[in-house]
């Protein structure tokens, strides 16, 4: 936005209908992924939520279809972030990490709340930013494992980087973000495999890097798949969260 303005959206008289903001098609973003971050702020009880969309399109070129209303445009929305409070007259920091192999564009949309249809409420955003690779402290493990390393001596074997598994009753066939679209059949995940040479009571230890102390607690989120015969236990810093 320009220097002093913000995106506005307010859900007065909306109808149940969603306000979406949305930016030009862009390319694939490659394996590495691609950061955008912004600022929110949400007020008033006639919000419903606010979500970060991104669009994959199946026309080779979006843009010649969205100023030509006689050609088709077709594209599928997966959603990246929501949220559903208030930011309490506060002006809130936002970002998120994403990747596609298909052009695509990102939305930001508002939506009403049905239960305060008489109500006022609003959503804006600013300072939108796109930089190529992942946000800080976070990793899709589409190409790598980022700045997270295998333990070199606490630990009795490795995590490995894996796209599908073709293994009968273990492994995803793929991974979280790809999993929302029968579309897409591309995406990574770091993952271990509890069959022979296993054996009973080994770990594999995935270690970030050292984070900066802050003010602010960090949110430490993931998305988990465990299935099969074998398995121990997910741990973080020796508390079992999934056992």
């Amino acid at each position: 936005m320009g220097p002093g303005g913000y995106g506005l959206a307010t859900v007065t008289d909306m109808a149940r209908k969603e306000a979406w903001m949305v930016t030009s098609p862009a390319s694939t973003t490659g394996p590495e992924g691609r950061c955008v971050t912004f600022s929110f702020f949400m007020g008033q009880l006639g919000v419903e939520s606010m979500k970060v969309l991104l669009i994959t399109y199946d026309s080779d070129d979006p843009m010649q279809a969205i100023t030509n209303t006689s050609i088709p445009l077709n594209f599928r929305p997966m959603t990246l972030w929501r949220r559903r409070q208030t930011t309490g007259g506060d002006w809130r920091r936002a970002a998120i990490t994403y990747s596609t192999r298909q052009k695509h564009s990102i939305v930001f949309s508002a939506s009403p709340d049905a239960s305060y249809t008489r109500y006022r409420g609003f959503v804006a955003v600013d300072d939108i930013i796109f930089n190529a690779g992942p946000c800080e402290n976070e990793c899709l493990f589409d190409q790598d494992f980022c700045s997270w390393n295998n333990a070199l001596d606490e630990d009795d074997f490795d995590w490995s980087l894996g796209w599908s598994s073709n293994k009968r009753g273990t492994g995803p066939a793929k991974d979280q973000a790809s999993s929302l679209d029968p579309h897409v059949t591309t995406g990574g995940y770091a993952y271990i495999d509890s069959e022979s040479p296993r054996l009973s009571g080994e770990t594999a230890r995935l270690v970030s890097d050292v984070l900066q102390p802050r003010e602010e607690p960090l949110c430490f989120h993931f998305w988990v798949n465990m299935h099969g015969g074998g398995l121990g236990a997910l741990r973080y810093r020796g508390a079992p969260l999934i056992a």
